[in-house]
């Protein structure tokens, strides 16, 4: 009877039971990152009506795995050509592809 509510269980005897949580606070670090911009630009995203931290947090999450993929990439690459390493069939040109893409 109990056993579906938050925080409640079901005893022997039917009763319901309170049960202890434990809560930990998550916490995150979060830093400032300031950019400028010219007036005209200000002006024209005051018209535009979207969250533009978060937007800039988006694009530098997609530019920073842009990066790492790249990254990646080269370093494939370069064990391929000293032939360190043997890419299964298709993976560099959908590597390719998906970087192109995500630009």
């Amino acid at each position: 009877m109990c056993d579906s509510w938050p925080g409640m269980k079901a005893t022997e005897d039917g009763n319901a039971e309170k049960l202890a949580f434990l809560s930990l606070p998550l916490v995150m670090l979060l830093y400032t990152v300031t950019v400028k911009v010219d007036e005209e630009l200000k002006k024209k995203m005051s018209v535009v009506r979207i969250n533009w931290s978060e937007y800039i947090r988006e694009a530098i999450r997609r530019r920073v795995e842009l990066e790492k993929r790249r990254s990646a990439a080269e370093k494939l690459l370069e064990g391929l050509k000293a032939r360190k390493h043997v890419a299964p069939k298709g993976f560099i040109n959908e590597t390719i592809r998906e970087m192109r893409e995500a630009c």
